[in-house]
């Protein structure tokens, strides 16, 4: 009986969702930053990924601005801001992962209930998903870095 394992080196590069839900926004920030806009879906798909391997550098609770906020950074000091924005329900992100902290790509780092949206920042990529496409978290690449 094989299993299935991913191949590291024919996705090295990838970004890949952080949540569950339909892609409602693609802005270019600056020249080397995008911002990918997911608005998750109301009683389903709950979990949130790492989008990439990375050290979790800052994580912000409670921001009057944006709500939660966590910065990701890679080995290559290539950082992924991640914006937790609240729906009408007014529901915190339940997040597992504290600054200093270590993981791999597409695994679970916590879950946000109940229909909010997430903004994520990316720098030096290109996106690869459009408009009112559904994505799944830790399953859809919807990025990649320019320079992989």
């Amino acid at each position: 009986m094989s299993s299935f394992k991913e191949d590291q080196v024919t996705t090295r590069g990838s970004i890949y969702a952080p949540v569950t839900g339909k892609v409602i926004g693609i802005n270019k920030i600056s020249n080397n930053v995008s911002e990918l806009s997911i608005r998750m879906g109301l009683l389903s798909g709950y979990g949130i990924y790492l989008p990439i391997s990375a050290r979790v550098n800052n994580v912000i609770f409670n921001d009057k601005d944006f709500g939660t906020k966590v910065t990701l950074e890679d080995s290559n000091d290539r950082k992924i801001r991640l914006f937790f924005i609240n729906s009408f329900f007014k529901r915190d992100p339940e997040l597992i992962v504290l600054p200093g902290d270590l993981g791999r790509r597409q695994v679970d780092i916590g879950f946000y209930p109940l229909g909010a949206t997430v903004k994520m920042q990316v720098e030096n990529s290109e996106l690869l998903v459009a408009m009112n496409e559904k994505v799944r978290g830790g399953e859809t690449i919807v990025g990649r870095y320019i320079e992989e």
